[in-house]
Formats: structure tokens, sequence, C-alpha cells
């Protein structure tokens, strides 16, 4: 607290530190230096006093609170006092010290309106002025920034949340999936022991990292597709294919597995004849998924589900660096994704929303 009501008073001092040597410059008269910057400091108190009751008091308690009348006419109070002390301190003080003449006060200055007030009218109103400004752009750009901080933290809470829904589906039906084989002996158990093994360590430990290789979470969508095609068996048929060099990029966590996920969905119950093919293909930093599945047209069942979410976490992690398309037809749904990912020697930054790219969900 300290700290920062220090670092405000420096500021306040280094203000008025600038704005004298900028007032002794364009009101400096044909005079010694010392005598104008004496002169300039005796009028810098009451511009002091004038911009502050604007700064903290007027324009805070009136102005803002939309008392606009109130404001007006205190305002205008306000003015025409520090003008009238601008003038006794121009009269007493500045004008004998520069030229030693005696003073001579013209008092119906106080309580009247002529061309001469304009001068110091225009003083306190210039350093008002530059002094609001940067209050109102020093406000604008703390609120900016605080609003950038709780839309940050906004999006990780979604983006923990969003992927915290694969969890709990994909163990429940594994974990269905294994008591089955377990209760028949099947030799297939231990396999569905350790790539569940591998699979919950991956979400619960591995996950938390921002950006993991893209080769460690293919491999990881491999030992899910083998686990799938252990629980549906002859009821589904899954291919699965992958080309290019995965080692030199990287990838957010689980970005991939919930596409697949949504397709495997929609292609259950298709009958005897459902099926998905999946297939990924990197070429230096682009990667592209192509997932097509069976889809019975005569379910009641809106494909859209689900993938909303997907795309949401798409869209925070990656904005204006992908193209998701998705398409459906009687008997089929397709999708494609391409996605630019980050270098094994680059982190993963922020998405920049000046740079989004179109994203077509067509269905």
């Amino acid at each position: 607290m300290n700290r920062v009501l220090h670092n405000r008073i420096f500021q306040h001092i280094c203000f008025w530190l600038m704005f004298s040597i900028l007032f002794f410059f364009v009101f400096r008269e044909n005079e010694p230096v010392l005598v104008s910057m004496k002169a300039a400091a005796m009028q810098l108190p009451n511009m002091i006093l004038y911009t502050y009751l604007q700064l903290y008091v007027l324009i805070p308690r009136f102005l803002l609170q939309r008392k606009f009348l109130a404001y007006l006419l205190l305002s205008a109070l306000v003015t025409k006092l520090c003008i009238n002390i601008a003038i006794i301190t121009m009269t007493f003080f500045v004008l004998p010290f520069r030229t030693g003449r005696p003073a001579f006060m013209h008092w119906d200055w106080l309580w009247t309106f002529n061309s001469a007030q304009k001068y110091p009218l225009f003083g306190i109103l210039a350093v008002t002025g530059l002094a609001a400004s940067i209050k109102l752009l020093k406000s604008w750009y703390s609120e900016n920034e605080r609003r950038k901080k709780i839309e940050q933290e906004k999006n990780m809470v979604e983006l923990e949340m969003l992927k915290a829904q694969v969890h709990p589906d994909f163990l429940f039906k594994t974990l269905n999936s294994l008591h089955a084989l377990t209760v028949v002996h099947s030799d297939k158990a231990p396999v569905v022991i350790t790539h569940l093994s591998d699979l919950l360590r991956y979400m619960l430990y591995e996950c938390d990292e921002k950006e993991l290789s893209l080769g460690k979470e293919v491999g990881i969508l491999k030992k899910y597709l083998e686990l799938e095609k252990i629980r549906y068996g002859q009821n589904m048929d899954i291919a699965f294919s992958c080309t290019g060099n995965y080692s030199d990029v990287m990838i957010a966590p689980l970005m991939l597995l919930p596409f697949v996920e949504h397709s495997l969905k929609t292609a259950a119950g298709a009958g005897e004849e459902s099926w998905v093919n999946i297939h990924l293909h990197t070429e230096q930093q682009e990667l592209s998924m192509n997932i097509s599945n069976s889809f019975n047209s005569l379910r009641k069942v809106d494909v859209r589900e689900g993938l909303a979410n997907i795309s949401k976490r798409l869209e925070l992690l990656y904005a204006g660096k992908y193209d998701l398309s998705f398409f459906r037809e009687e008997d089929m749904t397709a999708l494609k994704l391409q996605l630019s990912l980050a270098s094994a020697a680059t982190p993963l930054r922020p998405a920049d929303d000046r740079t989004k790219l179109k994203t077509a969900i067509a269905l």
C-alpha cells in the first residue's frame, strides 16, 4: 500500500514538474530566468487547487454521477473563484515582483467578467484538461487490463470445465468394458487395464501442461481407439491411420480426442454397418485431421450436441489458427480439422482475436 501511495505521489510530482517547465517556456517574459521561474511558481498552487478540485471532487461526485446541472453550477463557481485567486496573485505578487512597481488592484474584476480574465481561465483549463486526459487514459488502461485478466481467468476455468467433460464418460464406459471382460476371463483384460492406466495418468497428470508433443497425443489416441475396439467388438469397424512427423510439433492436451469420441458416439447405433475412419497428417507445423463415420438418419440425435463445446475449446486455444468444417449426409457425417501448431521450440501463445479464421460448421 505504501509503495503504491509513494508511486502515485511521485507521478504527481513529475506531472507538475513537467507542467511547470512547459508553463515557464510558454509564458516567459523578457527577464532573467530565475525571475520567470519564481513567477511561474507563484501561480502554480492555484492551478493545483483547481485541478484537484475538478479531478477528485467535481468530476467523480457530480459529472460521473450524471448530476450535470450541479456540476455546471459548482464548476462555474470554482472556476470563477480560481480566476479571482489568479488575479489577486498576479496583482499583489507576480507583477510587483517582475516590475518592482506597487500593486494596483481592479477590485471590480472579482465580481465581473472581462477580456483580461481569459488568460488565467485558459491557464487553469489547460492544465486541468491535460491532467484529466492523463487520468482518464490511465483509468481506461487499468480497466482494460482488468477486463483482460478477468477474461483470461474465465477462459482458463472454461477450458478446464470443457476438458473435464472427457474424463467421467470415458472412464465409466471403459470400466464397464473391463468388468465384462473380467467376468468371462478374457485375455484382453490386461490390455484394457494397461491402456486405461496410461490414459488416466495422461488425463490426470500430464494434461495440466499447456501443450505436449503431438506424438504423445497421437499415442494416447491410439490406445483410446484400441479400448473402443475392444468395447464395441464386431459392432463397429474403426480404422485409424496417420502420416507425417509428429515429434517436432506441440498441441494442447486432449485436443483431438473429443472429436474422435464425438464421431464414435455418432456412429454408434447405426446398425451392423457402423464404422469410423480417422486419418491424421502433419506437414511441417500444419495438422490435418479427417474423420468420417456412419450415421443412422432415423435416429433422433442432434449430431451437433457436444461438438459446440469441443469447438469452443478449440476457439479459446487456437483462434485464428484453425479451420473446422462438419458435414452430414443421409447415412454418414464427415469432419475436417486443419490446425496450425507450434514447433517444439515455440511455446503456445494465447489466441489473437484480431486474426480469427472463419469456422464453417455446415449441417
